[in-house]
C-alpha cells in the first residue's frame, strides 16, 4: 500500500524590503529602487493509505513542509523544489513614478 496526499492545504505569505537610492548626479538626481522579496509557502494536509481495490485503510496528517524563496528586483530565484520566483517590477515602477512626480 502507498501513502498518497489528500486534502493538501497551502498557506503563502510574501514579505518585502524596499531600498530607495537617491543621489545627486551632475545636473540631476539619480533615483533607483531595489526590493528584496521573501515568499514562504507552508503545505499541510492529510495523507491516506489505500488497498489495491481503492479502499482507504488508514489516514493521517502529513507533517507541514515549509518552502522559503528569497529573490530581488531583476534577480529571479528558484527553490530546490523547482518553484521559480521573479519580480514583475510593478512596485518598483510605482515608487519611481512617485519620485518623478515630486
Amino acid at each position: 500500500m502507498i501513502w498518497t496526499p489528500l486534502g493538501a492545504h497551502l498557506c503563502t505569505s510574501l514579505e518585502g524590503r524596499i531600498n530607495v537610492y537617491v543621489a545627486p548626479s551632475e545636473d540631476q538626481t539619480d533615483v533607483s529602487v531595489n526590493v528584496r522579496y521573501i515568499l514562504t509557502i507552508i503545505a499541510s494536509g492529510q495523507q491516506t493509505q489505500e488497498n489495491s481495490a481503492g479502499k482507504i485503510m488508514a489516514s493521517q496528517p502529513f507533517p507541514a513542509d515549509t518552502i522559503t524563496i528569497a529573490f530581488n528586483t531583476n534577480q529571479p530565484n528558484k527553490s530546490t523544489e523547482g518553484i521559480s520566483c521573479f519580480s514583475k517590477g510593478v512596485l518598483e515602477r510605482e515608487i519611481l513614478a512617485m519620485a518623478q512626480s515630486q
